[in-house]
């Protein structure tokens, strides 16, 4: 390859080429330059807080050795769910909704297998905290998801795993719900909306803080016919928060207040159902929380630079009523001696009404000891009714250590809770008939037999 050489005026020619192409991008970025410095704004210093995960604790996500999941208030309002139960089922992994009560209020929730339901005599699997406090009703461990205030939400987690740290009957997880104050939720939001089968829901909270003391206050109120016949339901919640913020520590003082008449009527049959999908088979299927009340005072206090302290004290109440019509066991009597009389269906009954194991009918006595004779009033339905009235309260203390060990981070968590339940459960059964409705008309013969009275202190 030959050696070239540039001469004087090739270099002019280059230079004047190379000026020609950069002295646009100069000006350009000049001129941009320029305007970056006209339209430079301050914007406001942004801090980002992170929520812990686990309630009452503090770890962080990633030092808890299973998949909790956690979500705010505000990912509940724009899912735009009806409540608590319908978001777990549309957000929430391993989790979803059985709605054998035909009820959108009185789900059966499911998790990895395990239940939570209103539904008494159901396998709980679950226990459920607001704020610290079991709601799990203490008959039974059902949980009426109508008695949560969901628009009064700011987070819940969802903890799999059998934990003995949250009480009996954690089989299957615990779901653990915080609420909202006027320091975390200020401001004032209403919602009106309404849809089919005459479903009206009104929604409504405002809270505030001035200086050291905040409220906050929501309200709901749900009504609607139903989709099935006879089904019309209507529930009204309220929650009401005070709180206190001081340099070292925190005090809130939290009300929850609901009522509910919820109808659920339940299966039928398929041939009714194929004439009608909103027939029912027979009603009502009722249940009513009136009212429903829980006073709840926690508070926390920086003790020192690492030691935390959190107490607890609360105070619930919550009465059920039950009212089922539902088709008879109870038949006109078989043998002579007991002829013109009822008797209990006996489980070995074939469809001819004979007794397959051999055993002697029973005939149903009335409330004051009498045999109760046939007659078209107490013929193909009967009436079962409970009644449960329930106290709870009790408290806790807990103190956190934050001190390392050996250089490295540590927290020791250190503390005991002291909780007391007593009730009555009362149930009946009294026979009926059946209208062109299918709803069970009573007779005033209630069955000796099935009163049941059960007082319990735990």
């Amino acid at each position: 390859m030959g050696t070239h050489y540039v001469s004087g005026s090739d270099l002019v020619r280059i230079a004047a080429m190379i000026l020609a192409i950069s002295s646009p991008s100069l000006i350009f970025a000049q001129d941009k330059e320029a305007q970056e410095e006209e339209e430079v704004e301050t914007l406001e210093t942004l801090e980002v807080i992170g929520v812990t995960p686990l309630h009452g604790v503090g770890l962080e996500l990633n030092k808890i050795p299973s998949n909790v999941q956690t979500a705010t208030g505000e990912q509940i309002e724009q899912a735009q769910s009806l409540d608590l139960t319908q978001f777990m089922n549309r957000s929430l992994q391993s989790v979803f909704i059985n709605e054998a009560q035909n009820n959108p209020l009185q789900p059966d929730v499911q998790f990895r297998g395990f239940v939570a339901s209103p539904l008494l005599g159901l396998p709980q699997g679950l226990s459920v905290y607001q704020n610290g406090v079991r709601v799990n009703e203490p008959f039974g461990e059902t949980v009426n998801w109508a008695l949560i205030p969901t628009d009064a939400i700011a987070s819940i987690n969802l903890i799999p795993g059998s934990n003995p740290l949250f009480g009996l009957n954690t089989l299957g997880g615990a779901l653990s719900i915080r609420t909202k104050n006027g320091f975390t939720h200020p401001g004032r939001r209403g919602k009106i909306y309404g849809g089919s089968w005459e479903r009206v829901v009104v929604q409504t909270e405002v809270g505030g803080n001035h200086g050291d003391v905040s409220y906050f206050l929501s309200g709901n109120f749900f009504d609607e016919n139903g989709w099935r016949n006879h089904s019309d339901s209507d529930a009204q919640q309220a929650f009401a928060n005070l709180g206190w913020r001081g340099e070292r520590g925190n005090l809130d003082l939290d009300f929850t207040w609901a009522n509910t008449n919820l109808v659920g009527n339940g299966a039928a049959p398929i041939q009714l159902l194929q004439r009608n999908r909103s027939a029912v088979y027979t009603r009502p299927d009722q249940t009513k929380n009136n009212p429903y009340w829980l006073a709840n005072l926690n508070g926390t206090l920086q003790v020192t630079d690492d030691i935390v302290a959190d107490v607890n004290a609360f105070y619930r109440n919550s009465d059920i009523n039950t009212l089922n019509g539902d088709d008879s066991d109870f038949e006109e009597c078989e043998e002579p001696e007991n002829e013109g009389f009822v008797c209990a269906e006996a489980e070995g009954d074939d469809d001819n009404g004979d007794d397959d194991n051999g055993e002697e009918e029973e005939v149903a006595i009335d409330q004051n000891g009498n045999p109760i004779p046939v007659s078209e009033d107490v013929e193909g339905a009967t009436i079962n009714r409970t009644k449960t009235g329930q106290d709870s309260y009790g408290g806790s203390l807990q103190f956190t250590f934050l001190q390392d060990i050996l250089g490295r981070e540590n927290q020791f968590i250190f503390g005991g809770a002291v909780n007391r339940s007593d009730g009555n459960f009362k149930g009946s059964t009294e026979l009926g008939s059946l209208d062109e409705s299918r709803k069970a008309i009573s007779s005033g013969s209630f069955v000796a037999q099935s009163f049941t009275r059960v007082h319990w202190d735990n």
